[in-house]
Order: structure tokens, then C-alpha cells, then sequence
């Protein structure tokens, strides 16, 4: 049997969690066997098992690559005031609460997909690709890993729940499979007042599932199906600046999470950031069970921090 395993690289869970979830969908997009697949949970990493390797057709994934780059060629990066983003695009920016490194981000993106035209998957059978890459705090010539995509690690480190700029850096096949992972492997929560102005403030929930031990590339693929589409956006000027909608939206998230965990058997990893006056790291929380009284707590431990 051909087969090949692949594992995460250990940069941390979310990240690791975020590029698990973008090798399971470029695999979906590569016709791989879904059925010969297996991920398991190795710490804070993941080993993707593939029992007949040969079925994957990385050709047509990239056609899917390609078309990613040339939205963004299209619309955010073509010089203009991106007032257009097609959906892909959106969840990105649902994300961000640096507006200004938007377009960096995206130029980023860009030229991961080029790099990788070069690449395969397979490059993740290395069990030392982050090591073997030198990837880390400082490293030139790499993107650097934002908030969103490993908010304990990204650009900010997490010192005494406040964060201070150090830029950690991964290679670009790391920062284009966290970002595939970040649209279709996971859901955003967005609450905001004044956003891109000086005195903004907002919330930013991201949320994903995972295995707690093992599961089928056919459940993740469930997974995601479920998550691709969830990122929320509340404004709340728009809402009459009336922060007693805040409870209401949080107790929904809770209620979802708890229902998805219980439904998928898997664990809810949750990160947060806020940005009031400038960006912090709260927490980052898995659960592993589906209690919405527990999950209502801490993310209300969360709003109120």
C-alpha cells in the first residue's frame, strides 16, 4: 500500500490546529481517498495518515490555489480601495483587527501560493519541517505569523496578558496551509465600535474543532462544512452602540459550540484578541465537553477581560 504520513510542524495548537485543517481541505480539493485518510491528535501536533498517497492529484489542488491568487490579484492587491472581497477574502478580514496590514497579509498569501507551485504536501512528512526551516522568533526572510493564525506566538508574544512586538516567522508553506485552515477550518466572532479609527475597540473569537485523539478525514471534511461560512461581524454603532446585545451573541456562540462539539465528538479550541487601544492576547481554551454553561463562562471571562 502507498501510503504516507504527514505531520503539523509544533509551532502551537491553534496554529497547528488552523495547518491540520488546511492539508485536510487541499487534500479534498486533490481528490485524495477520503476514506484512506486518518488524523490523530500527537500533543499539541496532528499526523495525518494517508493510506493510498498515490490517489492524491496536487496538480488540480493548485488549479484551486491559483484561483485564490488571482482574486486577490483582482481585488485586494490591485492598487485600489479593496471595497470588493469575494468570500475567501472576507473571512480573512473578519479577522483582522490591524487594518492596515490587511493588504500585507494578502501580498503575503500571494506569494505563498507562488512558492508553492514548487512544493508539495509532502513536505510535511518531515517530522522536523520546523526545525529543519530554522522557523521561529526573528527569522528573516519568512511572513510573519499574525495574531489570528497563533495568537499566542504571532507577531505579539503573550507576557503578562499584555503583548509586546516579537516577530515570530514561519516559511510560507506554514503560512499558506494556517491561512486555508483559518477560512475553511475555523469560525470568527467580530464585535466592534469605531473600527480603523484611533479609538477602536473590539473582540475578536475565533473558534475551530478538533480531535482529541483520532478521527476520519471524512468528519473534518464535516467539520469545516460546518465552520467555512461562520465568521460574524457586529458592529456596534450600528447597533446603537447598545452593548446589551453582547450577552445575547456570546450565549449563541456558546450554545453553537457545545451543540457542534456534541454533534462531531470532537474537542472547541478557542482564541481571543482584543484591541483597546492596541492589540492583547486573552486566552486561548480548549474544551472537551459540550457543556454550554462552562463554555458561557469563559467566554464571558473573556468579553469582561
Amino acid at each position: 500500500m502507498d501510503g504516507i504520513v504527514l505531520y503539523t510542524p509544533g509551532h502551537n495548537l491553534v496554529t497547528d490546529s488552523l495547518i491540520m485543517h488546511g492539508i485536510v481541505r487541499y487534500l479534498t480539493w486533490a481528490d485524495v481517498n477520503i476514506d484512506s485518510v486518518k488524523i490523530r491528535r500527537l500533543g499539541e501536533r496532528f499526523i495525518i495518515e494517508i493510506g493510498k498517497s498515490n490517489s492524491i492529484k496536487e496538480d488540480k489542488a493548485k488549479q484551486v490555489l491559483a484561483s485564490l491568487q488571482d482574486q486577490a490579484a483582482r481585488g485586494i492587491l490591485s492598487g485600489g480601495d479593496y471595497t470588493y472581497l469575494t468570500r475567501f477574502f472576507e473571512k480573512i478580514d473578519a479577522t483582522n483587527l490591524n487594518r492596515p496590514a490587511f493588504k500585507e497579509w494578502i501580498r503575503q498569501f500571494s506569494q505563498a501560493i507562488t512558492k508553492f507551485y514548487f512544493e508539495t504536501v509532502r513536505i510535511y512528512a518531515d517530522h522536523n519541517h520546523k526545525e529543519e526551516g530554522a522557523e521561529g522568533y526573528g527569522r528573516a526572510g519568512y511572513p510573519t505569523l499574525y495574531l489570528p493564525l497563533g495568537p499566542v506566538y504571532g507577531k505579539y508574544n503573550q507576557s503578562n496578558y499584555s503583548a509586546r512586538e516579537v516577530p515570530y516567522k514561519v516559511c510560507y508553506t506554514c503560512f499558506l496551509f494556517a491561512n486555508l485552515g483559518l477560512v475553511y477550518g475555523s469560525g470568527v466572532v467580530r464585535i466592534h465600535s469605531n473600527y480603523n479609527n484611533a479609538d477602536m475597540r473590539a473582540i475578536l473569537i475565533m473558534y475551530t474543532l478538533i480531535p482529541p485523539a483520532e478521527t476520519s478525514m471524512s468528519d473534518v471534511v464535516l467539520v469545516q462544512r460546518t465552520l467555512e461560512n461562520n465568521h460574524e461581524v457586529y458592529d456596534l454603532e450600528k447597533a446603537g452602540a447598545n452593548t446589551a446585545l453582547v450577552p445575547s451573541i456570546v450565549e449563541k456562540l456558546a450554545n453553537m459550540l457545545s451543540d457542534t462539539m456534541y454533534t462531531f465528538r470532537m474537542n472547541a479550541l478557542v482564541w481571543a484578541l482584543t484591541w483597546w487601544p492596541t492589540y492583547k492576547v486573552v486566552t486561548v481554551r480548549e474544551f472537551d465537553k459540550p457543556d454550554p454553561s462552562l463554555i458561557l463562562k469563559n467566554l464571558y471571562l473573556i468579553y469582561m477581560s
